[in-house]
Parts: C-alpha cells; sequence; structure tokens
C-alpha cells in the first residue's frame, strides 16, 4: 500500500525533491524492463523465480535455499545521486510471503543473522545499509554482516511502506509513515562487489543460508531524507538499546560477502 509522503514534526525540514519512481507494478512488466539488472546465482538452473502479479512482482527463492536472485540498479536509468550529507530516501512498498533463515547464526550468539528478502542502499561514497526483513522484524546488518539494530513489525500480514532514510551518518526506517528504527551507515566495501559499489540500490535474496517469497509493488527514490514523524532527531536511537555484535567473519562466496 502506497503512502503520500508525510513530513511529520522536525524542525527545519529541507524542501522535499520530487520522487524518482525506479519500479512500478501496476504496469504489468518485470522490474527487468524498467531498468533493474536481474541476477541469480547460480547464473544457469536456478530454481529462483520472479513472476508477474497483479499490480506488482513476486520474486521466490523458497526452492532451494542455496539459490540467490535479486535486482540490481547498476545500469539503471532513474536513480537519483544518493548524497548523504544532503540526504536521500528510498521507499519500497512490499509484502513477505515467507522466509526461511533457521540456521543462519553466522558468530553463535543465537540469534539468525540472514533474510530471505533483502534491501542494499548505498550512497554516493558507497556507505549506507543492508535490511533484512523477516516475518516478524526488519533489522540491519552490521559491518561483519551479524544481526544488528532492529524494529519489530508483521511483514507478512499486508503490503506495507517502508521509506528507508539516510542523511550524513544516520539512517533510520519509517513503516507506513511510522519511525520503526535506525542506526548509523555502514562501509561493507571491503567486501567487494556490490558493496564497493556507489549510488546503488539492490532487493531480493543476496545469501545461501536463508530463502523466502516476497511481493513487491512499488519503489521510489528521493534526493534527500524523509523525517520521521514523532522522532524528533536521531539521539533517540543511541536509547533504544539496539543489539551490538563484535565482527566475526565467517566464509564468503564469490561476491565477498559472507553466505
Amino acid at each position: 500500500m502506497r503512502m503520500a509522503w508525510t513530513i511529520g514534526w522536525v524542525l527545519s525540514v529541507p524542501a522535499l525533491a520530487p520522487a524518482a519512481v525506479l519500479y512500478d507494478g501496476s504496469l504489468g512488466t518485470l522490474p527487468g524492463t524498467q531498468g533493474w539488472l536481474y541476477g541469480t546465482n547460480p547464473l544457469v538452473g536456478a530454481s529462483a523465480n520472479q513472476s508477474v502479479i497483479p499490480g506488482g512482482v513476486n520474486l521466490d527463492s523458497t526452492p532451494a535455499i542455496s539459490d540467490k536472485a535479486g535486482y540490481f540498479s547498476t545500469f539503471h536509468p532513474s536513480v537519483p545521486t544518493l548524497d548523504r550529507a544532503t540526504g536521500f530516501t528510498i521507499r519500497i512498498d512490499l509484502k513477505v510471503l515467507a522466509d526461511n533463515h533457521a540456521g543462519s547464526d553466522k558468530n553463535a550468539d543465537l540469534i539468525d543473522d540472514r533474510a530471505g528478502f533483502s534491501l542494499i542502499a548505498l550512497s554516493a561514497d558507497h556507505r549506507g545499509v543492508e535490511l533484512g526483513f523477516w516475518a516478524d522484524r526488519v533489522w540491519a546488518q552490521d559491518t561483519a554482516f551479524h544481526h544488528a539494530e532492529q524494529g519489530l513489525i508483521n511483514t507478512t500480514a499486508a503490503a506495507r511502506t517502508y521509506d528507508l532514510a539516510v542523511l550524513n551518518n544516520d539512517y533510520w526506517v519509517n513503516v507506513d509513515g511510522s519511525f520503526l528504527f535506525g542506526g548509523t551507515v555502514r562501509d561493507y566495501s571491503s567486501f567487494g562487489f556490490p558493496y564497493a559499489s556507489n549510488n546503488f540500490v539492490f532487493w531480493g535474496d543476496d545469501t545461501t543460508s536463508a530463502s523466502g517469497s516476497t511481493n513487491v509493488t512499488h519503489i521510489e527514490a528521493l534526493a534527500s531524507a524523509l523525517p520521521s514523524p514523532g522522532a524528533i532527531s536521531l539521539l533517540m536511537v543511541g536509547a533504544m538499546g539496539f543489539l551490538a555484535r563484535r565482527p566475526n567473519r565467517s566464509l564468503r562466496d564469490l561476491s565477498g560477502r559472507p553466505t
């Protein structure tokens, strides 16, 4: 369900730039015809599949947990400059249908570290954040790709609008116009492609340790940070009691990212 851009009550809010539509599910076409590069791993014989649904696309990697599949903005003509200094927002409308991440605890802290659907947003200096979507929460990857800060939300009950906003060194996530959680941006570039990319967005299943089925209906990018209603400043973030994880790198896949 798409919602209008809302300002909420934040002091000294800059004028919002027009949103650039990156995927419009109402057109009845796959993202690959709208500027996205669709990729799977393995390149040949992957059981993950994409299909047009009413108002959007379904991405399903549940047939084989080892498969990866998703959409890269590498050649997308409409992605604006994602400048942390001026801020940017990635808006995505989605509903999680299924997610299997059992057994993906990579640092033996009894908390799984992978998701069947992820959203990556990297700024013009390759700093940003990767979000994972489970049935009952949205959470961020730390710089060693372990489970970090999170917000509890039912992602399966209905299609929701998720706004990932970045400004300077901070990010925050709004869901249907309400603040969910936030933290600091990361630099994942030591893991190579695609994390060393600039001005980059990815959505899909980027791990061999989880799988999922997700409906996506709309994606927009805004060249300014959408304020968070109900959150006066990100100073609140430090008091939220988010999970902190120490680096503990595991074996990497071909992209350089832990599997």
